[in-house]
């Protein structure tokens, strides 16, 4: 009897898309709560599409613009990419850093949303993440090529840290991450068990996000899924990393830096925070959280304001993408 095709997605594959639609469920309340914060005074907030490479598609984009910036000059300008375990439709809840970035650096902040899975598995997140940065570069009359950053959240952050190691540190002046996914290939442990704000992702909800984000068959070492994988060489010249003790994320975070350091990396830091979970910062009652998601925000600020202006990151490849 010959065999049967197999053209449906397998019964362990199905649970995990089972618990994904869960999460979602979930976690609808808090989005939408996360996404009424006012935007800070003296930016202004606009909202706009960029173009995908897939024809007749568009990728949502929140434009925060510095008010009074100088529009004779082209302009610094930051990309970020919000968490979402690669499968939650969070776009709009990075509003707080967004904002701070834009009125504190002078920045251009390009908020942008990215396909999630199970629908669209890996690599449609990251496909859409460079069209948002080469959609910067072809604009060269109002974005300073030079000074060209990326960041994110979670798998924001592994997003924004693959984006900058792929196109490498002649585009992307630097990137940062907060308790940025740089290692895929095994499960980690967090190594303080207090946790004073935030949570500890549960096994089975890591399983679940990355079983449905990365293709069956695929290895967890390739460098745009496992970016602790990709050559030293290949990320910018400015790294800020910053996670806390009691995430399972922490561990492989300070090995990446330490990894950049090693190599003679000329600017990567890493900023541990002392019994903060995931989220951590999502916790706006929370004393320590708040304490620590200024100290946290704030080391990313001065990373932008001290590499801006310095040499190094010409942009001059952008054009051969």
């Amino acid at each position: 009897m010959p065999s049967r095709a197999r053209n449906s997605i397998d019964p362990f594959r199905w649970h995990h898309i089972l618990i994904v639609g869960l999460i979602r469920l979930f976690t609808i309340p808090g989005l939408w709560l996360s996404k009424k914060n006012r935007i800070r005074d003296g930016v202004e907030l606009q909202s706009i599409t960029v173009p995908s490479r897939d024809k007749g598609r568009n990728i949502k984009v929140d434009l925060y613009l510095p008010e009074g910036g100088d529009s004779r000059h082209p302009t610094p300008a930051l990309i970020h990419w919000h968490g979402s375990g690669f499968v939650m439709e969070a776009f709009g809840i990075s509003r707080e850093f967004c904002a701070l970035v834009a009125a504190s650096t002078q920045c251009v902040v390009f908020d942008a949303d990215y396909r999630k899975a199970p629908k669209h598995p890996f690599p449609a997140a990251l496909q859409d993440a460079e069209d948002v940065v080469l959609y910067v570069a072809r604009n060269s009359d109002r974005y300073d090529l030079s000074n060209i950053f990326l960041s994110g959240f979670s798998s924001g952050g592994n997003i924004a840290l693959v984006t900058a190691s792929t196109l490498g540190p002649e585009r992307v002046k630097g990137v940062i991450g907060f308790y940025p996914i740089v290692d895929l290939t095994k499960q980690h442990t967090a190594p303080e068990k207090r946790v004073l704000a935030g949570y500890t992702i549960p096994h089975f909800i890591y399983d679940a996000c990355f079983g449905t984000y990365i293709p069956p068959g695929h290895p967890h070492n390739d460098p745009r899924i496992s970016v602790i994988s990709a050559p030293t060489e290949s990320f910018p010249r400015h790294v800020y990393l910053s996670c806390g003790d009691a995430d399972l994320l922490y561990a492989p975070a300070t090995k990446l830096v330490e990894k950049l350091k090693k190599a003679g990396h000329m600017d990567a830091e890493f900023v541990g925070l002392k019994c903060m979970g995931h989220s951590f910062d999502m916790f706006e009652n929370n004393t320590e959280a708040v304490r620590n998601k200024a100290k946290a925000y704030g080391g990313a600020v001065e990373m932008m304001n001290r590499a801006i202006g310095t040499r190094g990151g010409s942009g001059s490849d952008f054009a051969s993408k």
